[in-house]
């Protein structure tokens, strides 16, 4: 099978113009993904924003700091009943059940035994 030097020329300058485009074409696809993601970022953060707009506007109602104020900071409103509920522990002398110390008790008293190590005999 013989090629002409026209057709051998055709192929290379085809070869050529597919090398010349596949760069370009490629920058512009990375490009695209890249405009793409930075429009989604923007999205995001505008609705970030929304929503602290939106927490502002609420701490500027009078209410809202009110009843935030008596939830979190547990507080009551003046002439307001309050009711503490709790639960009493038995005496131990009493014979109830005995409750394993809190876990609290439990840090502490490593804490001591790791300050005082028993003397070696």
């Amino acid at each position: 099978m013989h090629v002409s030097g026209r057709a051998a020329a055709l192929g290379v300058l085809l070869f050529v113009l597919t090398l010349a485009y596949a760069f370009p074409l490629r920058t512009y696809l990375a490009q695209q993904a890249e405009i793409a993601q930075l429009e989604e970022d923007q999205r995001v953060q505008r609705e970030r924003i929304q929503a602290l707009v939106e927490q502002v506007a609420r701490w500027g109602d009078e209410e809202y700091v009110k009843d935030q104020a008596l939830r979190r900071l547990q507080l009551v409103e003046v002439n307001e009943q309050v009711y503490i509920v709790s639960m009493e522990q038995p005496p131990a002398d009493q014979g109830g059940p005995a409750t394993p110390p809190s876990w609290y008790e439990q840090v502490w008293s490593s804490v001591q035994t790791a300050d005082d190590p028993p003397l070696p005999s």
